[in-house]
Order: structure tokens, then C-alpha cells, then sequence
């Protein structure tokens, strides 16, 4: 029994190795229904992804159509009151050059930083594509992109900035069928006059004028390599924003160029003396770079950027422009004795039409217009508002005030370094030797809201406060306001309304805007008379020797507290000029009055118009 067992058990074996072919072939069975599955799904997505590339391929632009349109944002051209042009921005795009028509090296450079392998892909780059991604790996950070010139001819005429799959695939579709369409001289032709180069402008020709101011067939090595090395990043390396990544960027193109072969040892060594300092780049300074924006704010308040080129007249005089900024440079070791940080200017004719602009020592460190967005303290300046209104009251320049203290002991007083509290004073003399205790007695005597009411007519729009204090400037006003209010008196006591745009031409010429300026008087022509008188003392014999000159007529000095500002404002027979220094902190000067420094650059300023 027991052998018939164990013959049972081995026949068993058998019996068991039969079920397991039965497995299998149920596993193979699923294995087929996965593939079939999988097949299946494969056909549809390859179908889908057909449909795909379809969808896209129709909502391609064409690309004939949109190369022969112009593309680009509208361009705003400032001209100075002369009628030349000093600075443009936004859209700028000079008129398109041909290959034949610039330098040689110029496109090299381009090919170099960009694109080294142009003439042998089809439009888009494999090879350079895993080249940048070895490259950012190694470096753990974004160094190259891969993308062709194609594709960035692409990006910059047809597409969109988003970042999208959708996107992507049409620009590589687009840069496969430019390849076959266009050749590569017209493609890298389109590249060059499209390429956007920082400070709003586009293409080699416009990036020519706009940094060194010539036609870019007169583009040398240096110019070349600070042109080629901005596509990476325009604002990052833009030659007037940041010299220094400039200068730094530059010396890299060059050393790409000598590796290549591209330029010899002596051109080599030639431009590494201009590149290697910020301060020695070949770059066209830009003048009145305060003042232009300044001009397009103004432009955006009146709706007039953004919808089609426009041509703006302005009242910039570049030569008086240069002068200024020439005169605040050259003081600058001064500026460093006596702790003073900054510098406004402001220069206008008679009718308010501003004819130069600094709002601060840099513009490249700050852009912040201390000329026309800073209120500050103007300290004796606002004297010549008290003046207005005592003269209008009755008073004369030679009528006599007797100085006491107020009775209320309490009540604040004023303390003069020049005399002492029971001295008479004309008011000639208070004017010329700038008395804050006779401002504040006539203050008294007219009545603070006749003064605020003379600040009003006279332009002035800040707040005033009602105080004795507010004889002495305490009010916190913007240097080209207190400018313009003397710029009232040099202009006959008529009203003035300070601008900057005479006038603005659409793309065909048309105007679309004038300023007109006003007409009415705000002071009788008396009142005008003597005031004119008075600050002609202030040069002759009082606070303002210093800036006394040929053709200055009249002015005025100003110090706050501690030093904290100087000015002087003052006029000659064409001009109104003021002038701050101050801290923006609002810290002390080392001794610094309104009758040093400030009078001294007006002195500069009006000995311009003596030649």
C-alpha cells in the first residue's frame, strides 16, 4: 500500500507540472492585452502629436509678412531746442543695413558669442543644445542657451516672450522652415537689424548711434565687441547703465575673437586698453539723462507714449546741458571736502521753458530728481516772497524797520549773526545782508496768509506752514518751483508755468500737442521793479558777491539749519538758474552757505552767455 502510495505521489509531480504551463500562458495572454494596449495608445498619441504639430503649423504667422512689417515699439525721438536729436528711447529702430554695408569683424563677433555653428545647422542646433546643457550642469547654473540666431530671429520678429511648450514647438518649426526659405546672409541680416541692444533700442544700426553716435559702417573693434556682448543680457551689459559688466563683457568677446583667429595681436592689444576700464569704454555719454525723463513723464501724463512714433521738441539747450553737468563734475573734490553728497540744478528762460536739468551728481546711482522731486528746506531764498508782499503792502525798498523782540517774551524770535535785535534796517539792506529778523518782522506786519497767498501767485504749490518760522523757509519746496518763482521777477512779474516740451509731431508730421505759456501778471510792474532792484544788491554789496557777473542781474542765497542745504537762485537777462547741494539723508555740510559753492556754480553758469 505504501509503494502504491508513493507511486501516486510521484505521478502527482506530473500532474502539478501540467498546471503550470497553464500559468504561463495566462501571463502571456495579459502580457498581449498590455501590448496590444499599449500599441493602441502609442498609434493614438503618435496621432495626437500629428494633430499637434498640424494645430501648430496653422497658427503659424507668415513669416514673409511679418519680416516685411516692422515690429517694434513706437519710438519717442527727443530733439533739443536746436533741433537736434539727444537722446532716443523706447522703440528706437534706425532705418535697416545690409550685410555689405558694415564692418566685416561686426558679424563675426555676433556669430562668436552667439552662434558658432550658424552656417552648418538647419536652423536649429542639437549639438548646441547639448552643449549648453553640459555647460549649465557643470556649472550649476544657467551659463549658454541653445538657442540658433534662427531661433532668435524667431523669438524676436514672430513670437511672444511666454515660455511655453506650444511655443517652443513653433519656434523650432519656424526656424526650420526659415532655413529653407531665406538664406543664411538674409537670415543673420534680419538678426542684426532686429536684435534688441538695451537703452530701447534695436538693431546694430540704432545700438551704433545710440552709444557712440555714428553710422555703423564707422564701427571700430572696441565699439564692435561692446555691441556684440550685449544680446546675452541688453540692460545687464549696456555700456551707459552698468560700464563696468559692460567693461567686463567686452574683454570676453575680444579674447572669444583672438581664440578664433578673428583679429590679430596688435588689434588685440589696441582694444584691451579701451576695454579694460569702465572709464576708458568708447562710449557716447548721454547728456540731460534727468532731464529726458523728466520730459517722457511729462509725455505720459498728457496720453502721448505708446501709441505711434512721435517726434518731441524740447527745451533742453545741450551746450548750457554740458556746461552744467561739466561745472558740477569738476567741483566734485570740493563737493568731498565739505560733505556734501549731492546737487541739483536748474536752468530756464523767461518763460519757463527749462534749458538744463541735473537732478543729482549720478545719474547711474540714482535717479531720483532732486531738481523736481525732492522738497527740501530753501532756507533765505523764500525771502523774496516776503519781499513781493511787503512792496505790494506799500513798503519801499528804502523804507526803515526797527527790529525789536515782541513784547510776548515767549513768542519766537529770529537771531541775527549780522545785527543786533534793536538795529533798523532798510529793507534793501535786510535783503542784501539777508536778515531773518527783518523777514520775520515784515511777515508780521503784512500778515502770514498775504504771504502764503504771494507764494501761491508766484507758483509756489507746497504746503506753507502758518508760523513766524515761515519768513526764515522753512517750508519744504522743490528746487524748480522756487526757480520759477524767481524766475516771475526776472520776467517782468508776469506768470510763469515751467515745461519742457515745446512741442510734439506724430509719425507724419502732424502736431498733436504745443505748450503755450501764460501771459498774465502776477506782480505790478512796480512791485517787480523794486524787487529787481534789491536783488541786484544781494550781488553788489551783499550775500551773493560770489556769483556776481557781467551778465548776472539779480539773486538770492539760502541756508537751512546745520548746513543741512545751500542754494542759490538767480537771473541775468535771459536765465533763471538755481542751484542746491545738500544731503539726502538730510546730515550737516561742513560749512557750506548758499553764498560758497551754489553762487559760485551760478557764476559758472551765467558766464556762458558773456561770450
Amino acid at each position: 500500500m505504501a509503494a502504491k502510495k508513493n507511486q501516486q505521489s510521484k505521478k502527482s509531480l506530473p500532474k502539478t507540472s501540467k498546471k503550470t504551463p497553464t500559468k504561463t500562458s495566462s501571463e502571456k495572454h495579459w502580457l498581449r492585452r498590455y501590448a496590444r494596449l499599449g500599441f493602441t495608445l502609442g498609434l493614438w498619441g503618435i496621432l495626437l502629436a500629428g494633430i499637434g504639430l498640424v494645430g501648430v503649423f496653422f497658427t503659424l504667422p507668415d513669416p514673409v509678412e511679418v519680416i516685411i512689417a516692422e515690429r517694434r515699439p513706437p519710438t519717442i525721438t527727443l530733439l533739443d531746442r536746436h533741433g537736434s536729436p539727444f537722446h532716443q528711447l523706447r522703440g528706437y529702430a534706425a532705418k535697416p543695413v545690409r550685410l555689405d554695408e558694415v564692418p566685416a569683424l561686426l558679424p563675426t563677433a555676433f556669430l562668436a558669442m552667439e552662434d558658432q555653428r550658424f552656417y552648418e545647422h538647419l536652423g536649429v542646433d542639437p549639438w548646441g543644445i547639448l552643449r549648453a546643457i553640459w555647460v549649465n550642469l557643470r556649472a550649476g547654473r544657467i551659463q549658454q542657451g541653445g538657442s540658433t540666431i534662427t531661433q532668435q530671429v524667431v523669438k524676436n520678429v514672430f513670437l511672444s516672450s511666454r515660455r511655453t511648450l506650444f511655443r517652443k514647438l513653433q519656434e523650432v518649426l519656424l526656424a526650420l522652415w526659415l532655413e529653407q526659405k531665406f538664406s543664411k546672409a538674409q537670415i543673420l541680416e534680419i538678426y542684426l537689424n532686429r536684435i534688441y541692444l538695451g537703452s530701447g533700442v534695436y538693431g546694430i544700426a540704432a545700438g551704433a548711434q545710440q552709444y557712440f553716435g555714428k553710422a555703423v559702417s564707422e564701427l571700430k573693434l572696441p565699439e564692435i565687441v561692446l555691441l556684440a556682448g550685449l544680446p546675452k543680457a541688453p540692460s545687464q551689459y549696456s555700456p551707459l547703465a552698468n560700464p563696468k559688466a559692460a567693461s567686463k563683457r567686452a574683454l570676453l568677446v575680444l579674447d572669444v575673437l583672438k581664440d578664433y583667429a578673428a583679429i590679430s595681436q596688435s588689434q588685440y592689444q589696441q582694444a584691451l586698453k579701451l576695454l579694460s576700464t569702465p572709464t576708458t569704454l568708447p562710449v557716447r555719454r548721454a547728456r540731460g539723462a534727468y532731464f529726458h525723463r523728466w520730459v517722457v513723464q511729462r509725455l505720459e501724463t498728457l496720453n502721448l507714449v505708446g501709441q505711434s512714433d512721435i517726434t518731441v521738441y524740447t527745451t533742453l539747450d545741450s551746450g548750457l546741458q554740458m556746461t552744467v553737468e561739466n561745472q558740477l563734475h569738476a567741483l566734485r573734490p570740493h563737493f568731498e571736502i565739505q560733505r556734501v553728497n549731492q546737487a541739483a540744478v536748474v536752468s530756464m528762460d523767461t518763460t519757463g521753458a527749462v534749458r538744463a536739468m541735473v537732478g543729482g551728481v549720478d545719474w547711474q546711482q540714482s535717479q531720483f530728481n532732486r531738481a523736481t522731486q525732492a522738497r527740501r528746506q530753501v532756507g533765505s531764498v523764500f525771502k523774496i516772497i516776503v519781499y513781493a508782499a511787503a512792496l505790494e503792502a506799500g513798503y519801499s525798498p528804502d523804507s526803515v524797520i526797527r527790529l525789536t523782540r515782541p513784547e510776548n517774551t515767549e513768542q519766537w524770535w529770529p537771531e541775527d549773526s549780522t545785527q543786533n535785535s534793536t538795529a533798523t534796517l532798510s529793507l534793501r539792506q535786510g535783503m542784501a545782508q539777508s536778515s531773518n529778523a527783518l523777514a520775520v518782522t515784515l511777515s508780521e506786519a503784512v500778515g502770514r496768509q498775504k504771504i502764503i497767498a504771494m507764494a501761491r501767485r508766484m507758483g509756489i504749490s507746497a504746503t506753507i506752514p502758518d508760523l513766524p518760522s515761515m519768513a526764515l523757509g522753512v517750508a519744504e519746496i522743490s528746487l524748480i518751483e522756487m526757480t520759477s518763482a524767481m524766475a516771475v521777477i526776472a520776467a517782468q512779474g508776469r506768470g510763469i508755468e515751467y515745461y519742457g516740451i515745446s512741442h510734439v509731431q506724430d509719425s507724419s508730421g502732424r502736431e498733436i500737442y504745443r505748450h503755450f505759456s501764460p501771459t498774465h501778471l502776477v506782480l505790478e510792474p512796480r512791485v517787480t521793479a523794486q524787487l529787481q532792484d534789491m536783488l541786484g544788491t544781494v550781488l553788489s554789496e551783499g550775500t551773493g558777491k560770489a556769483a556776481r557777473s557781467q551778465s548776472a542781474l539779480g539773486g538770492k542765497t539760502g541756508t537751512t539749519q546745520n548746513h543741512r542745504d545751500a542754494l542759490f537762485i538767480g537771473y541775468g537777462q535771459d536765465l533763471v538758474s538755481g542751484i542746491w547741494l545738500g544731503n539726502d539723508d538730510g546730515s550737516p555740510m561742513q560749512d557750506t552757505y548758499g553764498s560758497g559753492l551754489p553762487a559760485q556754480i551760478f557764476f559758472e553758469i551765467s558766464r556762458i552767455f558773456e561770450h
